[in-house]
């Protein structure tokens, strides 16, 4: 029985390490949901939207949450509040899971 065990586990190991080559020959450059590689010749492209995506998702948020403040101070109800912002700065709204009793 362990050998048969050692056995098994060898050839998970394999299939895992199988797979794992066989993505890096069909991505050598990795894919958009991986770490930029440095050897990736858009490597700088990438880098470069990342960032710009970034700044302009802070840049949203900022918004959303001076409009958030503002409509605070007014006495706004939430709902009123998650129509400006989904109106102002081009965040959809996600609906909220309801309590659970």
């Amino acid at each position: 029985m362990k050998i048969s065990d050692a056995r098994r586990a060898d050839l998970k190991a394999h299939e895992a390490t199988a797979r794992k080559a066989a993505k890096r020959k069909a991505f050598p450059h990795g894919t958009d949901d991986e770490p930029i590689l440095s050897g990736d010749p858009a490597a700088l492209e990438r880098i470069m939207t990342r960032i710009e995506e970034t700044a302009l998702s802070i840049d949203r948020l900022k918004a959303a949450n001076a409009i958030i403040r503002r409509m605070e101070k007014d006495l706004a109800t939430e709902e009123d509040m998650i129509a400006a912002v989904a109106a102002n700065t081009g965040l959809s709204p996600r609906p909220q899971p309801e309590a659970s009793n």
